[in-house]
């Protein structure tokens, strides 16, 4: 994988940044003139933050590494929740592969069937 692809971790960050102010808009929806109802994105009650690549972005990191970052977000994310009174609410980041025969681009139909196909890197 090449530099200009990244970290891992920072895919996370960038995962979970998304998931913060997701938070904060689901906090604040009232004074941000949200539409606020159990129906639509700011009532789910399950959010995960996906990291989506292929399997060699995630092999220059071992795998107890990768299992521990899961580990330490998910557990972090389940606190600020919690914090937030967002009882209604589960938050988690999940590391998903796209299948070893994948290659970008792809058709349409190899997309779908990559996206099935997709597996988790922490389980």
């Amino acid at each position: 994988m090449s530099s200009a692809a990244g970290h891992v971790l920072y895919a996370v960050i960038e995962a979970l940044r998304y998931g913060v102010l997701y938070l904060f808009s689901r906090r604040n929806a009232r004074d941000l003139g949200y539409v606020i109802g159990e129906s639509g994105l700011l009532g789910a009650r399950d959010v995960r933050l996906v990291v989506l690549a292929p399997t060699a972005y995630f092999s220059e990191a071992p795998s107890t590494w990768l299992q521990t970052l899961c580990d330490d977000m998910n557990t972090g994310l389940a606190t600020q929740v919690a914090r937030l009174g967002l009882d209604t609410l589960s938050m988690r980041v999940d590391l998903e592969r796209f299948p070893d025969w994948f290659r970008w681009p792809a058709s349409d139909n190899d997309l779908v069937r990559a996206m099935l196909e997709r597996d988790r890197v922490c389980p």
